[in-house]
């Protein structure tokens, strides 16, 4: 039983003869009050007894040399010792002591293996690990000629040049090759990045996979380009490195392996902190966890540049069981042109669309951040998890971080695609906080002003947390670890869910809080006040609702919470006044839309 979601997991195999019949599973999941969520199966129809084979023609040594005559591994003679898994001798399961064949004692026992044409095959099971430890086989050799039936390794190198995370973008230096990081969360890709059918091995060697497929879309048609996927062979090595002196488009298998592995890292960072199949996460195959499939991420780098799109980045979010999209563009601003799909921090953002808009308000309630203060927020959220998975040290709260500098053609000291280059210090008021949303320029309510706002009051509360309980670098380490920084994300996503569609930022707010009451019993209210307090969204901050653009700022928090006040931002505010913080009312609607980096 899972014990978030009370889900409970049934699986059976079918067995002939009394043995297994391999890969034949039978799955059936049930809510917590005992109602079928989803069932399955890969049961070999009209199976009997009738005909088939039940005792081998094979010896188990004899199945152990032929084995070490399909893999090329040159044995010296005996003596070999096989005994009896059980001390009756059952004649179907044996250990091998084989070391020449294999690092272990070798498992045998007999099984049965589907065919393509429908029936089955008595055979030896065998696991094998290989004496230079690179390989871990699961084999089944035909119990009657030996020929090998199946064969899979448990060990897959896969490999990828790219800029990995906590790396940005080739601003952060040249790209890296990293072996096998579906490794890092194997709940979230249990059978790797190339898997759709849930049985161990690639089911592709392209970027594509269960959680993405990664392709260059460059006449804008939202359909891969011819050949577009790199191919990373047999041993899934996608290593063509990016050479920062070359176009676009002549680093596109480069372009198109980054998105893959960013997007396949965002998913199972994510996760980690609860965007899991029932809660509506981008997968084509679900693995009988509950949610709808067939919704992996269509990302499309190098989009329409044959047609002049440029300079954006977009993702479309439609419900659950739908497929999104994400939409990667080149930027103009020097020559040769940047690309996007090199920019982590900006993958990270439009993939932090998708998270939000799935969380909140449900996963099948895809326009649950369309209005003007939850439009704000969904970009807030997404500059906010930019930084956060860019994020390489404590001190990185404390130094002002940009957005977009790569695509700029500037350095990590410039100033980005956002008013302001995020920092714990509020070096200018009336920009920074919420003290003049619905006023001035008209550019105060647009959502990316707006967002900037509500990531930096996400970054402060961060900061503030790493400060009470220290930093993490790995964000895989989701449940083993205390850290402040991971705190954060474990509370801005249960938030997500705990908020109604299209809250405003109180309400926002308060399901922050609601979220640490809930881990925590609360133990963290202080820092989130004092973090929401000195952007102006303090206890007495009010508005009408998520789509007023009027909104009186609050910089106090309330009386009783922690052991001092937060000192005003603004010395003019009055600070003295204590109110509870307000309750949130739940509204549903069912569009969806593409928002833009």
């Amino acid at each position: 039983m899972d014990h978030d979601t009370g889900v409970t997991h049934i699986y059976m195999r079918q067995t002939l003869n009394q043995r297994e019949v391999q890969h034949a599973d039978l799955g059936i999941h049930l809510s917590s009050d005992d109602q079928v969520i989803s069932a399955s199966s890969s049961f070999v129809p009209g199976l009997s007894g009738d005909g088939q084979s039940e005792l081998p023609f094979l010896s188990v040594l004899d199945a152990a040399l032929a084995t070490a005559s399909h893999l090329e591994i040159a044995l010296p003679y005996g003596p070999y010792l096989v005994s009896p898994v059980d001390e009756e001798g059952e004649a179907d399961s044996w250990l091998l002591d084989i070391s020449s064949l294999s690092l272990d004692p070798i498992e045998a026992n007999l099984h049965y293996v589907p065919t393509a044409e429908g029936h089955v095959e008595l055979a030896w099971k065998l696991i094998v690990r290989s004496p230079d430890g690179d390989h871990w086989y699961d084999l089944s050799v035909d119990a009657s000629d030996g020929t090998m039936l199946r064969q899979s390794d448990w060990i897959a190198h896969a490999s990828y040049d790219v800029f990995p995370i906590p790396m940005e973008s080739p601003l952060d230096g040249p790209s890296q090759i990293v072996v096998d990081p579906h490794l890092a969360s194997p709940s979230a890709s249990p059978f790797g990045w190339h898997d759709t059918n849930g049985i161990a091995g690639a089911e592709s060697t392209l970027t594509i996979g269960n959680n993405v497929d990664a392709h260059l879309d460059r006449d804008g048609n939202n359909v891969a380009d011819l050949n577009s996927r790199p191919d990373g062979g047999a041993g899934l090595n996608f290593n063509v490195a990016f050479d920062p002196a070359k176009t676009p488009l002549e680093n596109a298998n480069a372009a198109v392996t980054n998105l893959f592995y960013w997007n396949n890292v965002l998913h199972d960072v994510h996760y980690q902190y609860g965007f899991t199949p029932v809660a509506g996460n981008f997968q084509t195959n679900n693995y009988g966890l509950g949610g709808l499939g067939n919704d992996a991420v269509q990302a499309d780098a190098q989009d329409n540049a044959d047609g002049g799109s440029s300079n954006n980045a977009n993702f479309g979010t439609p419900p659950d069981g739908s497929a999104p999209r994400m939409q990667m563009f080149e930027f103009t601003s020097t020559t040769p042109r940047r690309d996007s799909d090199m920019d982590a921090g900006i993958i990270v953002h439009e993939y932090g669309h998708g998270v939000s808009n799935r969380l909140t308000g449900g996963p099948s309630n895809a326009s649950a951040l369309s209005a003007t203060q939850s439009g704000g927020m969904g970009e807030g959220w997404s500059d906010w998890w930019s930084l956060m998975f860019r994020q390489k040290s404590a001190a990185d709260t404390t130094t002002a971080r940009g957005a977009g500098m790569y695509v700029l053609g500037q350095t990590l000291t410039g100033a980005g695609i956002r008013n302001y280059r995020y920092d714990f210090d509020i070096a200018n008021p009336s920009l920074e906080t919420f003290l003049h949303f619905g006023t001035g320029t008209g550019q105060s309510t647009a959502v990316h002003a707006a967002g900037t706002r509500w990531a930096s009051t996400l970054w402060d509360l961060n900061h503030l947390l790493i400060n009470k309980y220290g930093y993490e670098p790995n964000l895989y380490n989701s449940a083993s670890s205390s850290a402040g920084n991971i705190l954060a994300m474990h509370l801005v996503t249960d938030g997500l869910k705990l908020q109604p569609a299209n809250p405003s930022f109180l309400q926002a707010r308060d399901a922050i809080l609601a979220a640490d009451t809930a881990r925590t019993g609360g133990a963290n209210h202080f820092e989130i006040w004092t973090a929401f307090a000195r952007r102006g969204l303090g206890v007495n901050a009010s508005t009408a609702s998520s789509t007023a653009t009027v909104l009186t700022t609050s910089f106090e928090i309330p009386a009783g919470v922690g052991q001092i006040q937060v000192t005003t931002v603004v010395p003019s505010v009055n600070s003295t006044v204590s109110v509870p913080p307000t309750d949130f009312v739940v509204n549903f609607n069912q569009n969806y839309f593409a928002d833009s980096v």
